[in-house]
């Protein structure tokens, strides 16, 4: 896998042609181009806010404390801390 940012239509067009030549020894390869216009809304969206990893971070640690409830290992057993 690989991204390519900041390219021109000529550059499009040689790594499209080279691509291409690749594409004949290897059948799987696919490769896709998107346009550029609107970049920063769709980075947005694809990024979680701060505050939704936050809170799936107390979620998690809510799970965990619920699971152990305060005990750790200690020597090979699982004993409380008070």
């Amino acid at each position: 896998m690989g991204e390519q940012k900041n390219l021109t239509e000529k550059n499009v067009e040689a790594l499209t042609e080279q691509l291409n030549k690749m594409k004949e020894t290897n059948s799987d390869l696919e490769f896709r181009f998107f346009t550029q216009d609107g970049k920063e809304s769709l980075e947005k969206e694809d990024q979680p806010s701060n505050k939704k990893i936050f809170e799936k971070l107390e979620a998690l640690e809510r799970k965990i404390d619920h699971i152990f409830d305060g005990h750790v290992l200690w020597d090979g057993q699982f004993k409380k801390i008070l």
